[in-house]
């Protein structure tokens, strides 16, 4: 069985999604893509020879 791809609630700033603060949308997403965390998840996805998506 693969990983699971998990969008992280940190990641995304749903309040801000659902007022249309889209410039804070992008400031919080464009910080967790900057993130140590995600360097990392990036690597181990190189790493990978196969990835699988959750679904429904």
């Amino acid at each position: 069985m693969g990983s699971c791809l998990i969008l992280k609630k940190r990641n995304l700033d749903v309040q801000a999604l659902l007022q249309g603060e889209m410039s804070r949308v992008l400031t919080v997403l464009q910080e967790g893509l900057g993130s140590p965390e995600h360097q990392a998840f990036v690597a181990q996805l190189s790493r990978a020879s196969a990835v699988t998506i959750c679904g429904d």
